[in-house]
């Protein structure tokens, strides 16, 4: 859990009782960052030879387009 909450406290048979999913079945809104891991290695799709791990976004240029 977050916000120091306590899993045994806050997760039961029912489900959570805080912080539960269904309660933003309204829309979520967030900020994000998109990665272009593949125009950075030149390559036009992913495959399961060269999938794109965490690690692989932090050899990623910092820049903004």
């Amino acid at each position: 859990m977050w916000n120091g909450r306590q899993p045994e406290a806050e997760i039961g048979f029912d489900g959570a009782r805080w912080g539960a999913i269904t309660n933003w079945s309204t829309g979520i809104i967030t900020r994000g960052v998109l990665l272009d891991v593949l125009r950075f290695r030149g390559e036009p799709f992913v495959t399961q030879e060269r999938p794109i791990h965490g690690w692989g976004w932090r050899t990623s240029p910092r820049r903004r387009v």
